[in-house]
Formats: C-alpha cells, sequence, structure tokens
C-alpha cells in the first residue's frame, strides 16, 4: 500500500467516523466516559471531601459572576471588530444579538455555532463563507493567545509552589512569532481574496487590538474561576497568574480538540487535573463542575437577551 493510498485510508476513515449519528454517539460517549473518571476521582477522595473544612463565601462566588459578566463582554467585543474588519458589518446591536443567540448551539457536537452565526448573518447580507472565515480567525486568536498563557505557566515562573525543569522561554518567543505570523494583515488578506477581497480593512492597529481584547479575556475569565474556587476554599492572590493560567490552558486545550481529535469534556478533565495541583481533587472537581454551570448558565441566559436586542 503507498503512503497516499495510507492516508486516504485513514482520511476516509475518519470522515466515516465523524458523520451522522456515529459521530453524535462518539460525542456522547467520550463525555460519558469522562464523567466516569471525574466520577471516580471524586469517589476515591469523597473522605476528604466530607472532612473538607468548608469555608463558603457566597461574596466571592458574586465578584467570579462579575468577571464572567466581563469575559462575555470581552468576547462579543472582539467578534464585532472581527464583523466590522473583515466582513464590513458595523452593527453592534446585531452582532451581539447573533452571536449571543448562536451560543446555545455550543451544546451541540460539531460547529454548529459556526453555521448558526453564518445563517443568520446571512440574512443580514453577509456570505456565509466570509463569516466562516471570520470564526476561523477568531480561533487563531483564541489559541495562540491561550498558548501563550500557557507557555508562561508551563515555565515554572509564575505558580506557586509548582516547579518545572523545563525552560519553555523559546517556545514562548516561538509562539509569540507564530502568532504575529498567523494573524498578520497580509496573510488574512490572502486568504480572504477568495472571498471578498474589496472589504477587507484589517490592518496591524486591529490584530494588536484584537490581541489586546483576547489576552483580557484570558485574564478576566482566570479572575473568575480564581475568585470561583475562593468560594469554598481561601487561595492567596500569590496564585492568582496560575490560575489564569490553568484556565487559558485547559480552555485552549480544549479549542484545539475541537480541531484535532474532537474528545469531548478536555477542558474539564485538564482543569480538574492542573487545579488539584493546588487544592485537593474533589474540590477541584466541584469548582470545574460550578464553571461549567456558570457557563452553561451564560450562554443560556444571554441567548434569552438576544431576543430583546
Amino acid at each position: 500500500m503507498t503512503r497516499k493510498a495510507f492516508t486516504d485510508k485513514i482520511k476516509n476513515s475518519g470522515t466515516y467516523l465523524y458523520s451522522g449519528w456515529r459521530k453524535v454517539l462518539i460525542h456522547y460517549s467520550l463525555i460519558a466516559i469522562s464523567l466516569i473518571v471525574l466520577g471516580r476521582i471524586f469517589w476515591e477522595n469523597r473522605e476528604i471531601l466530607l472532612e473538607f473544612d468548608w469555608q463558603i463565601q457566597p461574596r466571592y462566588f458574586g465578584l467570579s459572576l462579575i468577571f464572567f459578566g466581563v469575559d462575555i463582554f470581552l468576547g462579543t467585543l472582539a467578534w464585532h471588530h472581527l464583523a466590522k474588519t473583515l466582513g464590513n458589518f458595523n452593527n453592534w446591536r446585531m452582532s451581539t444579538k447573533i452571536i449571543w443567540s448562536a451560543n446555545l448551539a455550543h451544546r451541540l457536537p460539531g460547529p454548529a455555532h459556526i453555521a448558526s452565526r453564518a445563517l443568520q448573518y446571512e440574512q443580514q447580507g453577509v456570505k456565509k463563507r466570509v463569516i466562516s472565515f471570520i470564526s476561523l480567525v477568531e480561533l487563531i486568536y483564541f489559541i495562540m493567545t491561550g498558548t501563550i498563557f500557557s507557555f508562561v505557566v508551563l515555565t515554572g515562573q509564575i505558580a506557586q509552589g509548582i516547579e518545572t525543569q523545563i525552560d519553555l522561554r523559546i517556545l514562548l518567543v516561538l509562539a509569540l512569532g507564530i502568532s504575529l505570523l498567523l494573524t498578520n494583515p497580509l496573510i488574512l488578506k490572502k486568504g480572504f481574496s477568495r472571498f471578498q477581497t474589496d472589504l477587507f480593512r484589517f490592518n496591524w492597529g486591529d490584530s494588536l487590538l484584537l490581541f489586546g481584547i483576547y489576552v483580557l479575556f484570558w485574564i478576566f475569565g482566570g479572575l473568575s474561576l480564581f475568585y470561583l474556587v475562593n468560594t469554598f476554599t481561601p487561595l492567596s492572590f500569590t496564585s492568582i497568574v496560575a490560575i489564569i493560567g490553568f484556565w487559558s490552558l485547559s480552555n485552549t486545550l480544549s479549542l484545539i480538540s475541537q480541531i484535532t481529535i474532537p474528545l469531548a469534556a478536555v477542558r474539564d478533565v485538564s482543569l480538574v487535573f492542573l487545579l488539584s495541583l493546588i487544592v485537593p481533587p474533589p474540590i477541584a472537581i466541584l469548582v470545574a463542575l460550578i464553571s461549567r454551570i456558570t457557563w452553561m448558565g451564560g450562554e443560556l441566559s444571554t441567548a434569552l437577551a438576544s431576543f430583546w436586542l
């Protein structure tokens, strides 16, 4: 068998497995496996959970929700800027309505939320292919900025009490270089030229602005997680940057899995593992679970709010 034939066979097998009912079955099977793994960790540490000195602080949960709300705003702001510069669609209210209403599609396997956005923008005169391209650019920014934060954490320079012998400063510089390359307006223009070259309004100022917004997105998401942890067990403020790194790393791994091997619950499992480095495993599971519920609640709330926009 030639290499090309072998590659085609693998590709066709992947297409067969991740299509139709098989894709849905695999998706929910992986979710079930992830829940079993988390449940086992929870059960094995049940004594720690029962004997744990709970110090629940509702005010910290309130702060967590506030930072989470800021995070939603930043994500919406970044998308609006992308739609304005790459799609020539400068309507803040309508962009907010579309992206919020598409949030519910995140619960479905596959890129259903992208399809939902594309269909709604098409009704506003923006081609579906353009929205698909913009969604790809959005994903690049998410992954690149999240990867940079993750590299910073892995150097061991900011995670209190976590030591590593790996010096990833070179990889950090490499990640920055790749980020600047992939978000280079000239590169984006070349990819965009297949759709609507005349609408391209993206420059280095836009690129740097988006980098700043997405950096703030990870920071405020991490702050939301930090205060969520503090709701159940006290953490020192010196742990904030580490928590931000854990948040960005777990979500970046989840985003990467969406475009490589679509594994379910990657964010939750990786977040539990990382948080277990600084808090007892049952607390880490509880925080990850409530974080997931809060995120789903945010998606539902914004989807409902979109009807009044």
